[in-house]
């Protein structure tokens, strides 16, 4: 059974094509022509093969790097103008800035990005910038999850046909699952896409961890689970994690103040906030974890624990957009209700960090 093309997720005007969109049905089109016309909110692109979530566009035209899960990830925030829309140029700066800093991955659209007030064509415009601005140099993941599995599983399958290298995909939230509602939540996705997923483990967010137990039955029964990122905040779980010995399954943090620590513990690294500003720093960092050089690694650590601190000093993203702007790699702070700029009571403090350890000379009131 087909459909119109008006119902297409991603497509509102083909190029040349036929008045039928086939996919979800099974079926082919005898449609040729891979060129189209993309119109997301507001975005303009011509893409040749684009790999939308018709059957016809199945290959990607960009290089996928393959995803290993070690290293800095950057959880990257997102930016809005003045106004509350999308800003391309602060995106683009912030994703030179990112490639330039040598991280290993990028995670688009996550909670550091304000997913929770995106509109999933909104969730489609910035996938796509990135993935046009990386232009496959390193891998992207998407950053999915909620408390609906249907829901989260839509989303995977719509970031995957955009291109992403892999899912990050949060614990459910509110509705607290047991650890086996869990298993089931992640297996029920893991069943359904063939592509990297990353578990993310955040109970100060969502009222529920993901077992060590589960977790190693993920792993067990979904080969291309290829990892965690844990903000649990326990050493003794995050060694728990590490101690379950599977070279091909990563441990990373999601805290920047635990990067030290997870990596001496054996950890592969951290999804980090705190490198959308430092990425070269906290690149560093990991590396010289990775060559046992503690030393050269706990002085870097402890030249920016300042910074770190004062960046989550307020609700995440909040103080990280206040230093993109200071940084002049966003136009502006801006932020969606329910989150708030950074209060005054913190720029005072925020602005003598900045300056102290060098990354701006001016404050931009």
């Amino acid at each position: 059974m087909k459909r119109p093309l008006s119902e297409c997720l991603y497509f509102e005007e083909f190029v040349g094509r036929s008045d039928e969109c086939t996919y979800g049905t099974g079926g082919t089109t005898t449609d040729q022509k891979l060129e189209r016309k993309v119109f997301c909110s507001g975005l303009s692109t011509t893409i040749k093969n684009h790999p939308c979530l018709c059957p016809l566009l199945k290959a990607s035209p960009r290089s996928m790097p393959a995803l290993s899960l070690k290293g800095v990830f950057t959880a990257i925030a997102t930016p809005f103008t003045d106004k509350g829309q999308i800003c391309k140029n602060s995106l683009d700066r912030l994703v030179d800035h990112q490639l330039a800093g040598g991280v290993q991955g990028l995670v688009v659209t996550g909670t550091t990005g304000e997913s929770p007030t995106l509109t999933e064509a909104e969730i489609r415009q910035i996938t796509l910038w990135v993935l046009e601005q990386v232009n496959g140099q390193i891998p992207v993941m998407a950053g999915i999850g909620s408390n609906n599995t249907e829901k989260t599983l839509q989303a995977a399958r719509e970031a995957l046909a955009l291109g992403v290298n892999g899912l990050s995909i949060i614990a459910p939230y509110y509705n607290k699952p047991t650890q086996e509602g869990l298993f089931q939540h992640f297996a029920y996705i893991a069943e359904k896409v063939d592509a990297p997923i990353m578990l993310y483990a955040n109970p100060g967010r969502c009222a529920i961890d993901i077992g060590v137990e589960t977790v190693v039955r993920l792993r067990q029964a979904f080969p291309h689970i290829i990892g965690i990122k844990d903000c649990g905040g326990s050493v003794e779980r995050l060694s728990q994690l590490i101690r379950f010995n599977d070279p091909a399954f990563s441990v990373v943090t999601g805290d920047d103040s635990w990067a030290l620590v997870a990596c001496a513990l054996g950890g592969k690294g951290v999804v980090s906030m705190a490198s959308n500003v430092i990425p070269s720093a906290w690149v560093a960092l990991v590396k010289y974890m990775e060559a046992n050089d503690l030393p050269a690694a706990r002085a870097v650590y402890n030249q920016y624990a300042p910074l770190i601190c004062k960046l989550f000093a307020e609700t995440s993203p909040i103080p990280v957009k206040y230093v993109l702007k200071q940084m002049g790699i966003f136009d502006h702070d801006t932020l969606r209700l329910p989150l708030t700029a950074l209060s005054t009571a913190q720029r005072p403090g925020m602005d003598a960090v900045l300056t102290k350890v060098g990354l701006v000379t001016t404050i931009i009131a």
